[in-house]
């Protein structure tokens, strides 16, 4: 009786399958190949997964409703897609997915563009705040900071955060309600941009031992990572410890059954 009330109240409500990390590996699902409902296309590619381009445009409002998602969070994960190269927005409530065609001529851009745009930051006075309107925006600058380091080096996600600045960056003994180093303001948005970026795969997280928690340093991993990560559609999601019964796992759970 207590299950058959369950399934009458609809689908449980998992918080981590709302997190934007979450969301993003749930529209790279939506975008496989296998989900042939959806594929208004009807690619079929080599690599397969989410790498090719889809016919047409996406409503992305009947997309956040399909998945079940707010709109002003997928539209959040779509923006920094955008950056990568992975979307483009066609109008207000419509996109275009192009997969992988286009990640290496977009991040080759912007790293061509990366050192004019660091020293423009650099001229600017210390007390004045990095643009973070856009999550578009805040993507494109988090990437040309952290693919510009020598050989790719980590670089610690707060000094971007001051590279950029953006403040919002309390010390971790700093007194009050933010004693434990929490983010604030700008700086929380782009910990959200990065959260996207390492998902799809542009970015790879460090932590550091003695570290705070989220606090570590970003490598960058560049276009053949976001190849490899659209190429394994929805089997590449990464299911959150303690959150295997959402939607992110029942997206697996698909991806196998069309799979056998």
């Amino acid at each position: 009786a207590a299950a058959a009330a369950a399934a009458a109240q609809g689908p449980t409500y998992v918080r981590k399958d709302h997190s934007l990390a979450s969301i993003t590996d749930r529209i790279v699902a939506e975008f496989d190949e296998a989900n042939v409902e959806n594929n208004v296309s009807a690619v079929q590619t080599d690599g397969g997964g989410s790498t090719a381009q889809w016919a047409g445009n996406v409503a992305v409002d009947s997309l956040a409703e399909r998945l079940g998602v707010k709109r002003r969070r997928l539209y959040d994960v779509m923006n920094v897609l955008e950056a990568v190269g992975v979307t483009e927005r066609i109008s207000k409530g419509a996109c275009k997915w192009h997969g992988a065609t286009r990640v290496a001529n977009v991040l080759g851009k912007l790293l061509e563009e990366a050192p004019a745009v660091i020293a423009a930051a650099e001229r600017e006075d210390a007390n004045t705040s990095g643009d973070a309107s856009s999550l578009k925006a805040l993507a494109c600058r988090l990437m040309q900071h952290v693919g510009s380091t020598p050989k790719h080096a980590p670089i610690a996600f707060d000094a971007c955060v001051a590279a950029m600045k953006l403040g919002g960056v309390p010390a971790p003994d700093a007194p009050g309600a933010h004693g434990t180093g929490a983010l604030a303001g700008a700086a929380r948005r782009l910990h959200d941009v990065a959260s996207i970026l390492i998902r799809i795969g542009v970015l790879e997280f460090v932590e550091r031992e003695g570290k705070a928690k989220g606090r570590g340093e970003l490598r960058w991993l560049g276009a053949t990572s976001v190849n490899k990560r659209l190429a394994e559609g929805a089997a590449g999601a990464a299911v959150e410890k303690g959150y295997g019964t959402g939607a992110q796992q029942a997206a697996l759970e698909r991806a196998a059954a069309a799979a056998a």
